[in-house]
């Protein structure tokens, strides 16, 4: 009898906890399911023991505001967190669709097609942070003249609620984003940007049709470049809604390739070429994102040395 019994006995501690942990997991599954059948509207597939919550979904299909709306369609989707009471949860999707809108302005569309788009979420009584990474993507908006292809894409974002009154022109921040990728504008101009955001605005952002009075998006230290990554030009700007839903811009431009910028966002001529300059170029960045103007301050040029600085980035890739 002794030869089975200590086995057994030995084993039994390890049965009861792996018996109790199932218990457990089974719960925080049911719990974690119900909650998110509570936001989509449907009852997910629950997997992932014991190390995390897996809700699958063969279809994904989410409205949320009005004033400030957001449309979610994907297929197959998985959304997952650990088990331990985690305030992240992980969002895998295919052939997803996304559509933004902020207070009557001109909207967004993000299509991502069959390729892989994952997205987290860290939330307490407001969103800790939100970030969206896919491989490849289609952005639409009345401010493209065309989709913009998008390979790369990243967006994240966090809320950053502040009551205190502005102490100066500028209202207080209530939300800050960070988007960057690689950007197809057309058949012959790809080009990369980083851009941290700022919105601004008198109170924390529960009524974000009121943002369009004295609100503001900043960016500060965005960046533009080539496809390789070579910097084109950085730049500071702050922009504004205007009555009828177009989008003010105002603010500072810094390059070494003046007439690569001045085409890009100006209207100049296309360069076939362009050498660095041996110090920047600056210009006054003004009118709306539709439609930007530029004014070349007076900077010193360091003088032309084609052929012996490096050459600009090629956009045509």
């Amino acid at each position: 009898m002794k030869g089975w019994r200590s086995p057994v006995l030995a084993l039994l501690p390890l049965a009861l906890g792996l018996g109790g942990y199932w218990l457990y997991w089974s719960g925080k599954a049911d719990d974690f399911g119900s909650a998110v059948a509570s936001v989509v509207g449907q009852q997910p597939d629950m997997r992932g023991f014991p190390y995390s919550l897996r809700a699958d979904l063969p279809t994904l299909a989410l409205d949320y505001g009005d004033a400030a709306s957001l449309s979610v369609r994907a297929g197959q989707t998985e959304i997952s967190t650990g088990p331990f009471g985690s305030s992240i949860a992980v969002i895998t999707v295919a052939d997803a669709g996304v559509e933004a809108a902020l207070g009557g302005l001109p909207g967004l569309s993000i299509e991502m097609g069959s390729a892989f788009a994952q997205a987290s979420l860290r939330y307490s009584n407001q969103i800790d942070r939100l970030s969206l990474v896919a491989e490849q993507a289609q952005l639409s908006s009345p401010l493209f003249a065309r989709p913009v292809g998008a390979a790369g894409l990243e967006v994240h974002i966090r809320e950053t609620p502040n009551a205190e009154p502005a102490a100066g022109a500028t209202a207080p921040a209530q939300a800050e984003a960070r988007v960057s990728g690689t950007f197809r504008f057309a058949e012959d101009l790809v080009l990369g940007a980083v851009l941290p955001l700022t919105v601004t605005d008198d109170g924390p952002l529960d009524s974000l049709a009121g943002w369009r009075d004295g609100g503001t998006v900043e960016i500060d230290g965005g960046l533009l470049s080539g496809t390789d990554g070579a910097a084109l030009a950085g730049f500071d700007a702050t922009v504004a809604a205007l009555p009828g839903g177009r989008m003010a811009v105002g603010g500072t431009l810094t390059t070494d390739c003046p007439l690569t910028v001045s085409w890009l966002l100006g209207g100049g001529a296309r360069p076939d070429e362009e050498f660095r300059r041996r110090l920047p170029a600056k210009f006054a960045l003004g009118g709306t994102l539709d439609a930007p103007t530029l004014r070349e301050l007076d900077t010193p040029s360091g003088g032309l040395a084609r052929n012996r600085e490096p050459p600009c980035p090629d956009l045509r890739r």
